[in-house]
């Protein structure tokens, strides 16, 4: 999951995109990634909020359920919801 941590930034923020043709990006099932989600953390946080931020996105992207919904959310509020519910409640 990219992500980065610079003084510039104040707060994390997650930046979510999503893309209906899909970008080639070496997956592992070898089908173009549609759906990216990156970490913008204060470089101040490095080793606590976005290790956390990490593994709590990560334990919730295992499930196929979630991933699905996700990737074909229509509108944003689907997305912070399943976000809000999954890895941040």
């Amino acid at each position: 999951m990219p992500h980065v941590q610079v003084d510039a930034i104040k707060r994390p923020a997650i930046i979510i995109v999503s893309s209906n043709s899909g970008v080639e990006w070496n997956a592992l099932d070898g089908k173009p990634a549609s759906f990216f989600i990156s970490l913008l953390v204060p470089k101040k946080e490095a080793g606590t909020t976005h290790l956390q931020a990490l593994a709590s996105i990560s334990r919730m992207l295992i499930h196929k359920e979630k991933r699905e919904v996700l990737a074909s959310a229509e509108n944003t509020t689907t997305v912070m919801e399943e976000l809000a519910g999954g890895a941040f409640a």
